[in-house]
């Protein structure tokens, strides 16, 4: 793990293989670890793997939270999408997330499930509707049996489609 630093913040950073570099971007509320799978698949087949720490997540500094999906595809979210993204409100509040979450060490994150047919956060109609907020190239995969950390879940499947979208 490498550490880059910049405007005052430190992250860490995962830096594996040689050849053409992929970021690798996780979510909230994870660590870079969340790709492990990928890195030794890419890595092996050529490419340069580059997975941060986001900040306040993993060995990074300072606290964010990051969203999934484009934000455009929620400017007028379903009822099913406003019932999902209760955990929102949590982050209105100074304060309330970050006593919540980090409560019995990180207990609440640990038993959450996070798209799959098993996301119990995110809509279908959102994640595919990002296609429309999207110029260029775009693709929409649908994982059956699998919750909202694919990459974890089913990482035979994940690595095989990032391999096939990278061209490898």
């Amino acid at each position: 793990m490498r550490r880059l630093q910049g405007d005052g913040l430190e992250l860490a950073v995962a830096d594996e293989g040689e050849g053409p570099p992929v970021l690798l971007i996780h979510g909230f509320p994870d660590s870079s670890r969340v790709w492990r799978h990928q890195v030794r698949a890419l890595a092996g087949a050529g490419f340069r793997t580059i997975a941060p720490d986001l900040r306040g997540f993993g060995d990074s500094d300072r606290f964010a939270v990051l969203s999934v999906g484009h934000p455009m595809a929620l400017r007028t979210p379903t009822l099913e999408q406003r019932e999902k993204g209760w955990y929102q409100l949590l982050f209105q509040f100074e304060g309330t997330a970050e006593e919540l979450l980090t409560r019995d060490d990180w207990r609440l994150l640990r038993e959450w499930t996070l798209w799959s047919d098993r996301d119990h956060y995110l809509s279908e109609a959102q994640m595919a509707g990002s296609g429309e907020c999207v110029v260029g190239e775009w693709r929409y995969e649908r994982f059956a049996g699998a919750s909202h950390w694919m990459q974890l879940d089913a990482p035979e499947r994940v690595n095989a489609l990032l391999l096939e979208w990278f061209g490898a």
